[in-house]
């Protein structure tokens, strides 16, 4: 891992940022790793991106601690809340959590706003409908960030490549054989606007591999929430899986990553269909951070687990594990390469931009 997130692959676009990798890395050889979201980034001024909580009881102990607000007005300064009155911001901090799903931001306006408010206002917005929302996104997002600080020390290196770099390493579960932990490092030549494109034109995917079907969205879905189903062959098509997965996804263009939860669709809930014939649903639980690296270099970091049909043995999990990554890997170079050629679908795909999403992706 470390000579995949070396200097060579760390041109920052924040200062502080090349730190956020390196404290990554020595967090993990150390199997004690800091949430990447929670740590403390130092902004161009030098002052803290994300500080402590908003309140405490020696600063303020006339008002109760409300540890699930942060104090973030440096990383919130193009919001100033002095210059706007309370229903402005609100209805700033309301677009950023429902349309654009910027968490950091809103948060940041929402600590402002508490620290201004009093008695019956300060109530009425902390028992507020939209305020509630934000409080449940805001947990999925803590929440995600704790899935990719995952760490476990007895991993295996199921898959490298130098083209594009990458590492995968695996872990099966000691009390569940069917379940693999894994560990995904990758670092790409390409804008983060580009791989994200790459990755979301779910209608063209047949292109890059013959292992996998064009996938499909089930019911409404935008840039950042969406099921989406599809079918991947495997092992000469004995192996048939029908992934059925919901995605819920954040950008963050000031600190430059797009962070990802994808899981799998429960029987019960509106999205769920059956799983055709002749194949297997796996489950899965993987959280997926694309972090910008100034515009040409984007890096991957991704902690899950996937729980398979039946048991398998070490060996021939591994393989099937490494073939798995290996057509990833491949489908997103081919992907990338096919995506800077003038006049390609991709690139029609990008200008097209049916969800809003790429101009957003573009600032990171």
């Amino acid at each position: 891992v470390s000579s995949l997130l070396g200097e060579a692959a760390l041109p920052a676009k924040l200062a502080g940022c090349s730190s956020v990798f390196e404290q990554d890395l020595a967090a993990s050889e150390a199997g004690d790793a800091t949430s990447l979201m929670e740590a403390q980034v130092a902004a161009p001024d030098g002052t803290s991106l994300i500080e402590a909580p908003l309140q405490n009881e020696a600063s303020s102990p006339s008002r109760p601690r409300r540890s699930y607000l942060k104090r973030s007005n440096t990383y919130c300064k193009r919001w100033s809340i002095d210059a706007m009155d309370k229903e402005e911001a609100l209805k700033a901090a309301e677009k950023l959590v429902h349309e654009e799903f910027d968490i950091l931001k809103a948060e940041a306006i929402l600590s402002a706003m508490a620290e201004d408010l009093e008695g019956d206002e300060l109530q009425k917005l902390l028992s507020s409908r939209f305020f509630g929302q934000f409080q449940e996104e805001l947990e999925r997002f803590y929440e995600l960030g704790k899935l990719l600080c995952t760490r476990f020390e007895d991993t295996t290196l199921a898959f490298s490549s130098s083209t594009p770099p990458c590492t995968m390493h695996i872990r099966f579960d000691p009390e569940r054989m069917n379940v693999v932990h894994f560990s995904t490092r990758l670092v790409t030549s390409q804008s983060l606007e580009r791989v994200i494109c790459v990755t979301d034109e779910v209608q063209l995917w047949s292109m890059l591999s013959k292992h996998s079907k064009t996938g499909e969205f089930v019911g409404e879905h935008s840039g950042h929430r969406m099921v989406l189903n599809y079918r991947v062959l495997l092992a000469y098509s004995l192996l048939r899986l029908d992934v059925l997965n919901e995605t819920r996804r954040y950008t963050d263009p000031d600190c430059g990553f797009v962070a990802e939860r994808c899981t799998t669709v429960q029987r019960g809930e509106s999205a769920w269909r059956r799983v055709r014939t002749g194949h297997v649903r796996p489950r899965m639980d993987v959280g997926t951070l694309w972090a910008a690296c100034g515009k040409d270099r984007t890096v991957l970091f991704q902690e899950g687990s996937i729980e398979l049909p039946v048991a398998m043995d070490v060996v021939i999990a591994k393989r099937l594990v490494s073939h798995i990554a290996d057509l990833a890997t491949t489908g997103l170079r081919h992907g990338l390469e096919a995506a800077q050629e003038p006049g390609s679908k991709w690139e029609a795909a990008l200008n097209a931009d049916r969800f809003g999403l790429y101009p957003k992706i573009a600032g990171c």
